[in-house]
């Protein structure tokens, strides 16, 4: 299994002189495995994405799509393979509204926020999911969903190939202790991607937003006996050297963690 990483920011897309290092896209990650493509989110890193892809006829892949938030879809209305029929897509999301979820997805980007209804042009199958049931992408990929702690229907992912792999951004969890079934959910995974929009001092003030901190992914870590946390969503307003010493904390503690940056990749 192959992990990269396209986007590892959240909040907003936000490029500068300041986050080099790390980057300042938003949430897109990349899982390969059995041959088989699956993206999570659609955040402003998609168009990395786009870029590698550039030039190929056919595209097959499918995209767990979190929830709706703007960070997490930044990337749909220019990214052109949705728009051309030769390409096999499918979006998996959770259905928030009566409105066919086609329009849910793409229904944002029509005049007068965006120059074209981007809804008429799309060439995607979607597929609705709850936020319980596991599912299969293919024979040998099942997916796992969580409800995830955080506004508008948010859904956790445990994608279990030859490997597992728990997506876990947009989840907050509170001071009290970790509840059983979201360590159960996180078991033994290879990596968890993990929030940490906010620096632990900074969270009382943005507690109920629905984000986490690193101190939280080391706990839930340790429970749930995860061979890589990978550090996430850090929102956009901390600088690379703020990173740098967090990273140089993490290199203290008994967990196997780092922190996601645009460009990484990580095959296990």
């Amino acid at each position: 299994m192959k992990l990269t990483v396209y986007g590892s920011k959240g909040s907003s897309g936000f490029s500068s002189k300041t986050n080099r290092a790390y980057g300042g896209n938003t949430s897109c990650y990349r899982v390969d495995t059995g041959g088989h493509t699956i993206l999570l989110d659609c955040g402003t890193g998609l168009l990395q994405f786009a870029e590698e892809m550039r030039g190929q006829k056919e595209l097959t892949f499918d995209i767990l799509l979190s929830h709706l938030h703007a960070d997490h879809i930044a990337g749909v209305p220019v990214f052109e393979p949705f728009m051309k029929p030769e390409h096999h897509i499918r979006i998996f999301t959770q259905s928030r509204a009566d409105r066919p979820l086609s329009s849910q997805i793409f229904g944002l980007y029509k005049p007068p926020y965006w120059p074209v209804d981007l809804e008429a042009l799309a060439r995607v199958q979607t597929v609705a999911i709850d936020g319980h049931t596991p599912f299969f992408l293919h024979d040998d990929v099942k997916v796992i969903p969580f409800q995830a702690n955080h506004p508008d229907r948010t859904t956790s992912f445990r994608i279990e190939a030859d490997k597992t792999v728990v997506y876990l951004l947009d989840f907050e969890i509170n001071e009290s202790t970790l509840q059983e079934e979201l360590v159960a959910f996180a078991k033994d995974a290879d990596v968890i991607i993990f929030d940490s929009c906010y620096l632990p001092d900074h969270y009382p003030a943005k507690k109920n937003w629905g984000h986490s901190t690193f101190e939280f992914g080391l706990q839930l870590a340790e429970a749930a006996h995860c061979k890589l946390l990978l550090l996430a969503h850090f929102s956009y307003e901390y600088p690379d050297e703020v990173l740098d010493t967090i990273e140089r904390r993490l290199k203290q503690q008994p967990v196997n963690c780092r922190i996601a940056f645009d460009g990484m990749e990580y095959e296990f």
